[in-house]
């Protein structure tokens, strides 16, 4: 009876194990495609900044910005992640007296901002 214990002990030991180490790939897996994701939210608030500032617009209300009109303006090369065709956009605010505001929203195949 003993030995049969001692197995059974052993063999859901093994199990939790091998979950937990499923789970942690997982988890890894997806925090690294999200840091991707959030990368290209950085590229095309970058672009749109410099878009804005170089323009010397002042704004009177929010704005919208999308990625074809950074990709055609020349301030994005693409806006692609892997084989995801993307999309996006960055909404601009400027307050009386204050600098502008950037948010940025992407859509991809598997991804979206949330808000979007």
């Amino acid at each position: 009876m003993k030995k049969k214990t001692k197995i059974l002990f052993i063999v859901w030991g093994v199990l939790v194990l091998s979950l937990i180490v499923v789970l942690t790939i997982i988890g890894l897996k997806f925090k690294f495609n999200e840091e991707k994701y959030e990368n290209l939210e950085d590229r095309i608030e970058k672009a749109a900044e410099l878009y804005v500032y170089n323009s010397g617009m002042r704004l009177n209300k929010a704005i919208k910005i999308t990625s074809d009109e950074l990709i055609k303006n020349g301030y994005l090369k693409d806006f692609n992640y892997d084989k995801d065709v993307c999309t996006g956009y960055v909404l601009v605010y400027q307050e009386p007296d204050l600098d502008y505001e950037f948010e940025p929203f992407i859509k991809c195949g598997s991804y979206k901002t949330l808000g979007y």
